[in-house]
């Protein structure tokens, strides 16, 4: 006769082996979910950081090129002749004249008193403009230049810088940055064509 002992741990009362095995899963499967979210919330935040440093970098005003274009305002009589020294390239001498007024020397072609009306007008839109967009005055008046050779020599329209100028400044809405460059060439391809 063999004698029947009663367990000591009542099996009613012990985890069942498949639900932990089950917990367990659960429990990695949401560890692994969580390690997923976090990995696409910190690169979702480290691609905001690059686009604001991108926008931030836009917004700083863009040192003039280095290399002066054969379209920039100055012309070539007033610049004083380059002397080539054995020191590093330096800076060319900026011409005594400010941008604004050679904007109306253009303009018009002819002597403009430094006080007329189109000098403090180009100064203005310059100004504006400026704030408007990425770029600085010179390459606003480069561009402004270049655009009026084009409606010119593509086209075959005789446009004045400061219409251009003021259709410009007119195109770009109040509190709103945009690149020159495409200001001017959407204003050429409508000038040019209409």
């Amino acid at each position: 006769m063999v004698a029947e002992f009663e367990p000591l741990i009542d099996k009613r009362y012990l985890p069942d082996p498949v639900k932990v095995a089950e917990k367990k899963r659960r429990k990695e499967v949401g560890r692994k979910a969580m390690r997923l979210i976090w990995i696409g919330l910190g690169t979702f935040v480290f691609i905001l950081i690059l686009v604001s440093m991108n926008q931030v970098k836009e917004d700083k005003p863009k040192a003039p090129p280095a290399v002066e274009s054969s379209t920039t305002v100055a012309s070539s009589a007033e610049k004083a002749p380059s002397k080539q020294t054995t020191r590093a390239a330096t800076p060319k001498r900026q011409t005594a004249r400010p941008l604004e007024y050679q904007l109306a020397l253009i303009n018009v072609g002819r002597f403009v008193p430094e006080d007329d009306l189109s000098v403090a007008r180009f100064r203005y839109l310059l100004r504006t403009i400026e704030s408007k967009t990425f770029n600085t005055q010179q390459e606003i008046a480069d561009m402004t230049v270049q655009g009026q050779k084009l409606l010119r020599e593509e086209y075959g329209k005789e446009v004045k810088l400061l219409e251009l100028m003021e259709a410009a400044n007119d195109s770009i809405p109040p509190d709103y940055r945009m690149k020159y460059a495409e200001v001017m060439a959407a204003l050429v391809v409508l000038t040019g064509t209409l």
